[in-house]
């Protein structure tokens, strides 16, 4: 890129028939240079495409659901740029295929699949509202999208995912915008075999709720411990077991015993028993449930 000496009269409007930058005075020069020094930055970085880092910290697993083979990921977008970013629309191609998509987000179903870092994990339902900005990310911020892929039982899951990104950066003026694309982002797809779980309770009706899906609330939770980043809960479940009435209490919800699920004995991943302080749960006056003594992260793990 090049530029001259009209170029930067023009801008800021210094008369043509005037002397050279030289004959400005010296703070004048100065602005000048910061200003133009800063234009200069932002058409750069425009040429290079977009200056952003994507990062998929735990490839996906292919997971059987309904007959669908279900991918399942994240993708954490940081801002690298000195201009606002906005996300219009991910492509997401199997292998090295470019012309048909196994997945398409833009506008709302972009929207409802993202949020921003240091804002509540949650799935917003409504996407012109809170959630809308998650995919606005400002210089230095970072967003998450939450990618979910069904494929059909008679497709090969693919080797590799490659993900086409397009992004509209502010101008200067706050008004205008420039379009820039990544165009070729990689995802292997690990083929490991997934794990398969007995059910967790020996017997009764068992309702299975708030998951698995890309807008439960399990899915959008991410926890940070000791330097590293865990999505625990991708495809966590809330059981609720169903009684004889076709509920999940019977006589009311003021204590914790009149819940069908109260007291049940479940069965642990590691086959281990849960910890002693699950028992130490007591009913309050309203009906919730009071903890006699804090909960320690290693007890959660």
């Amino acid at each position: 890129m090049r530029i001259q000496d009209s170029d930067v009269r023009f801008v800021f409007g210094i008369p043509s028939s005037q002397p050279g930058l030289a004959g400005i005075p010296s703070a004048r020069n100065s602005l000048i240079f910061l200003i133009v020094s800063a234009w200069v930055t932002v058409a750069v970085a425009r040429e290079r495409g977009p200056r952003v880092e994507v990062v998929c910290p735990s490839p996906p697993i292919p997971v059987r659901m309904d007959n669908k083979e279900v991918l399942a990921y994240e993708l954490h977008v940081t801002n690298f740029d000195v201009a606002r970013l906005t996300l219009k629309r991910v492509e997401v191609f199997a292998n090295e295929e470019s012309s048909r998509p196994v997945s398409s987000l833009a506008d709302d179903t972009l929207t409802t699949a993202m949020i921003r870092i240091g804002s509540p994990m949650t799935m917003s339902g409504n996407p012109g509202g809170e959630a809308k900005v998650a995919r606005v990310i400002e210089p230095g911020a970072r967003s998450v999208i939450f990618m979910w892929i069904e494929l059909p039982s008679n497709r090969a899951v693919p080797v590799s995912l490659k993900h086409r990104m397009l992004f509209s950066a502010a101008g200067l003026d706050g008004a205008s915008t420039t379009d820039a694309t990544l165009e070729n982002f990689q995802v292997p797809v690990s083929h490991d075999a997934a794990p398969t779980l007995d059910p967790p309770f020996r017997g009764g009706t068992w309702f299975a709720g708030n998951g698995p899906s890309n807008n439960s609330d399990h899915r959008r939770t991410i926890t940070a411990i000791d330097g590293h980043i865990h999505s625990a809960e991708r495809f966590a479940i809330d059981w609720i077991k169903v009684g004889p009435n076709g509920d999940s209490r019977h006589d009311g919800a003021a204590h914790n015993e009149n819940w069908w699920g109260w007291g049940e004995p479940m069965l642990a991943v590691g086959m281990e028993k849960l910890p002693n302080w699950w028992m130490e749960y007591r009913t309050t006056r309203q009906g919730c449930c009071l903890l006699s003594r804090w909960i320690t992260l290693q007890e959660i793990m």
